[in-house]
């Protein structure tokens, strides 16, 4: 709690230096510049910017804010006189990279579900999506192409990136072994805990990639099965699926798989409560 102040602090304290703390009368260049210093500024600060066009909004959607993109979007909404988001269209929306996580509930639902399938190999790599969100952006994907997903290319599920970590069961029941090894590692880790014990049974599993498995989270994990968790650990220390870097050849993980580590910490730490 302390640190995190104290960092926001410093960011709006090094911000009104470089530009002045009146925020109304900074120019674009200002705004850009100051990057993510301006998560350290109040909602107020945000809010009287005016100069916020697709420009601006490129460069500041590389940076993940913690506290003020939100305040960023309302503030480009408001400068470009956007009153309804089902009007952004795709060009637009991939533009503004991590600065989607901003779009609260509503907005997210009321995006063009086009212009979203359209700004998809844009947004792929976007880092701050909430569960929520990921889920509204996979959804307004499937509403246009479709459910049935059996004859969709490995390189479609690939170019999601993290988006396909979104879809729904249905959709993620279709997917064969190629389809399977073609989702990214963050797509992996970003499926629903309750979806992923769904989904991926333990023949799912064996088509996953070592770095697939070494992917999965502790809290997916939680759900899984004792024959689940056996084929992923089988998975995780060496696999015969193709992940796009091992071309399908069986090999050993390069590091210690995180599905082991977690086992040691586990036992470790429960060592430590009966020494207590």
């Amino acid at each position: 709690m302390y640190h995190e102040s104290f960092i926001i602090l410093f960011h709006f304290y090094h911000a009104a230096q470089l530009f002045g703390s009146n925020t109304a009368v900074w120019t674009k260049t200002n705004v850009v510049d100051s990057g993510i210093l301006l998560d350290g500024l109040t909602s107020a600060h945000v809010l009287s910017f005016s100069v916020l066009d697709d420009d601006a909004v490129s460069t500041l959607g590389t940076y993940v804010y913690s506290y003020n993109a939100e305040h960023l979007v309302a503030s480009f909404l408001d400068t470009n006189s956007i009153t309804d988001v089902s009007t952004i269209n795709a060009a637009t929306l991939g533009n503004m990279g991590n600065l989607v996580c901003g779009f609260n509930s509503t907005q997210m639902a009321s995006l063009d579900s086009t212009a979203v399938d359209d700004a998809s190999n844009d947004l792929a790599s976007v880092t701050c999506l909430t569960s929520e969100q990921l889920i509204a952006l996979a959804n307004k994907i499937v509403e246009v192409r479709g459910t049935d997903w059996t004859s969709v290319t490995s390189s479609s599920v690939s170019s999601l990136g993290v988006l396909a970590g979104g879809l729904p069961v249905s959709v993620l029941e279709d997917l064969g072994s190629d389809q399977i090894a073609s989702i990214t590692t963050a797509a992996i880790a970003a499926i629903d805990p309750t979806t992923f014990a769904t989904v991926f049974t333990v023949e799912k599993i064996s088509y996953m990639s070592s770095a697939q498995a070494n992917s999965v989270t502790v809290d997916q994990q939680a759900q899984l099965s004792s024959d689940q968790l056996d084929a992923l650990m089988a998975v995780a220390t060496t696999t015969t699926a193709g992940d796009g870097s091992d071309n399908g050849s069986t090999r050993l993980a390069l590091a210690t798989p995180t599905v082991v580590l977690a086992t040691l910490v586990s036992l470790l730490l429960a060592t430590n409560t009966r020494n207590a």
